[in-house]
């Protein structure tokens, strides 16, 4: 987000038409991180994985602008989830940063397909009251799960070992156990935090008092 906020900086106080060169830079850094990629690069901080991921970025930003004039259509949300069901089973398309990548156009293919299926889910959810607040509170409690995601792994591992006697291993010991690993990595680090929220809150009454 730095790395676009600095390009969209460069862009404006450089040149008249700044959202064509805005686009022109977020393509040129976005083959860059494909090309560093594909050729098993490693820059620090995995900074490779930062400009592939500008165009994606870009087309966010894009979108936020007009989002009001954006209508989600279900046709295309099945049409994304085709897409997504053709590329795990039946082209056995697997992404991920540290191996080579797929063709840009099926990577970006997979990728907005993805982003538009989520999109439309989200809003179906949003119109059931209850689950929407559960899911806004994860999504306002996102950072705590992803600080602590894999110490709520690490309890379920454990468990794991305990019953099947087998070795633990980093991050998951058993592939199969995904619905466990996915329910405590989502709910363990919210409701962590609001239990030591709830005792700091108890000691400070208590201290004023």
């Amino acid at each position: 987000m730095i790395l676009y906020c600095f390009v969209r900086f460069l862009s404006i106080k450089c040149i008249k038409y700044k959202e064509i060169l805005i686009l022109f830079l977020s393509l040129v850094l976005g083959s860059l991180g494909y090309l560093i990629i594909n050729r098993r690069g490693i820059l620090p901080w995995r900074f490779e994985i930062s400009l592939l991921v500008i165009p994606i970025v870009h087309t966010g930003y894009i979108c936020k602008t007009i989002w009001d004039k954006i209508r989600l259509s279900g046709f295309l949300a099945i049409t994304s989830l085709g897409v997504l069901s053709w590329a795990a089973f039946k082209a056995k398309i697997h992404v991920a940063f540290f191996e080579p990548l797929p063709s840009p156009f099926t990577l970006m293919l997979v990728t907005f397909s993805g982003i538009y299926f989520n999109l439309y889910i989200a809003q179906l959810i949003m119109k059931l009251h209850y689950i929407a607040k559960l899911i806004i509170y994860l999504g306002r409690n996102s950072f705590h799960i992803m600080a602590l995601h894999f110490l709520a792994f690490k309890l379920i591992n454990f468990i794991d070992v305990i019953i099947n006697n087998i070795i633990a291993q980093f991050p998951t010991s058993d592939a199969s156990w995904w619905f466990l690993y996915t329910i405590s990595g989502v709910f363990f680090p919210p409701l962590l935090i609001f239990l030591v929220s709830k005792i700091l809150l108890f000691f400070k009454t208590r201290l004023n008092q």
